[in-house]
């Protein structure tokens, strides 16, 4: 009886661990199936928002700058009329025209990041904020990377979408004074905090937003999560609030 006990026993723990492991095989298996897919429909839409960022800078702003010297040429000629005040105000308005555009360019397509890597266009979207918006950010660049980043130029393009997801998410909701960037490596990891002063928000929270029918830009964030495997981490605390971004890498 003692060793049929055992047998019993053995046989249980076995069969536990046999069903563990397909289980979890089961589950690696959706996983790589979900990422598959994610990664699919993230590389059709890079695809066409480069179509349409390409579009714009090549055929729509020189059409308007081609507008805004003949505005200008007009300007030149009319001296002293009524006209020559409306066309000023039109030769401004193309101007902004053309730069709004060639900020939805950069957004559809960041040719910094492509060109000069992620940090920079990290970099130079602070530096857009704060000049455009009157944004008081602070970025701090802490990485130990004397080459490259350890990541494809692809998984980079993903890495800055969540930046800007999570900056757009920042001024529209958290109404801050200040926001620091720290930007920091470990040996296996890549990592931004976004350290601010303004309202704080929970990981909870960020979770019943994030399956409401307005979190789509929640969504995109998580599927870019998953792709990269990658942990965002929302903390409030008593003078500030922050968002931890860590992405892993394999060196």
């Amino acid at each position: 009886m003692l060793l049929l006990t055992c047998a019993i026993i053995i046989f249980y723990q076995i069969y536990k661990t046999n069903v563990l492991k397909k289980g979890q095989r089961i589950q690696a298996i959706e996983r790589e199936k979900q990422i598959a897919v994610f990664k699919a429909s993230s590389s059709s839409e890079e695809k066409q928002k480069r179509r349409i960022a390409e579009n714009l800078h090549d055929e729509i702003i020189p059409q308007l700058s081609v507008l805004g010297r003949n505005i200008e040429q007009l300007i030149d000629e009319l001296v002293n009329t009524p006209y020559k005040e409306k066309l000023l105000k039109d030769k401004l308005l193309v101007e902004q025209v053309v730069a709004g555009i060639k900020e939805i360019s950069f957004e559809l397509i960041p040719k910094v990041l492509l060109n000069h890597g992620l940090i920079k266009a990290i970099e130079n979207t602070v530096r857009q904020l704060n000049e455009s918006n009157g944004s008081r950010i602070e970025l701090i660049n802490r990485t130990n990377f004397r080459k490259e980043l350890p990541f494809t130029k692809d998984d980079q393009v993903q890495i800055f979408r969540m930046c800007l997801e999570l900056l757009n998410n920042l001024n529209k909701h958290s109404s801050f004074t200040y926001l620091r960037l720290t930007i920091d490596s470990s040996d296996h990891h890549f990592m931004i905090e976004f350290m601010h002063d303004g309202t704080g928000i929970t990981n909870e929270k960020i979770a019943i937003l994030s399956e409401s029918s307005e979190g789509l830009g929640l969504k995109s964030l998580k599927s870019r999560q998953i792709i990269l495997n990658a942990e965002i981490n929302y903390l409030v605390e008593n003078d500030s609030s922050k968002i931890n971004m860590k992405v892993p890498y394999y060196s």
